[in-house]
């Protein structure tokens, strides 16, 4: 069975090729209908919470990843030579940023999954990838009321991808000291 992103003019959820004719609606997510204003407010609420942990764990791996990339500069430049080891240093510095985004994009998606506001981890890891980074290409949606996740993901990921550049330009403002 392929997966494909389909959106019915009657509804906003995830279907399969092989359901978007399916009489009885199984194509639908797991979400079933809100259970009212309180259920909403609990899950905006966690999600909020959600946003603001993955805030603080950013905010930590960069402090942790600027301990970590001091130490290696001072093992790469006695290694090999000072550009070189200037070179190993961002290098490092993006493959940390890169798996600190990849591990929060999967905090997001396991949250929207096991919410059952998507049908799969897949589905979920794609719309919180498009969420996280602003992409947002709208093939995938959630159904309302719950569609305001996104945004909440969104800003999620642009304030930390705002602090992985002011630090990646800190990295780079370190190494360029001197005179190019």
């Amino acid at each position: 069975m392929e997966l494909s992103r389909h959106r019915s003019p009657h509804h906003n959820a995830t279907t399969r090729q092989d359901d978007v004719h399916s009489p009885d609606m199984k194509h639908l997510t797991k979400t079933s209908n809100p259970s009212g204003p309180r259920a909403q407010l609990q899950v905006y609420v966690l999600a909020l919470l959600l946003a603001t942990f993955i805030a603080a764990l950013h905010a930590g791996i960069l402090f942790g990843l600027a301990d970590v990339l001091m130490l290696f500069r001072q093992w790469a430049q006695a290694a090999v030579a000072k550009r070189p080891a200037d070179i190993l240093v961002v290098v490092a510095a993006i493959c940390g940023l890169f798996g600190a985004h990849i591990g929060e994009v999967a905090i997001w998606a396991t949250f929207f999954w096991k919410l059952g506001h998507l049908p799969s981890f897949a589905d979920s890891w794609y719309f919180a990838g498009t969420s996280h980074t602003t992409l947002g290409y709208g093939d995938l949606v959630l159904k309302k009321p719950w569609r305001s996740l996104g945004p909440i993901s969104a800003i999620n990921g642009l304030l930390t991808f705002g602090c992985s550049t002011a630090f990646l330009f800190l990295v780079l403002q370190s190494i360029w000291q001197r005179p190019i």
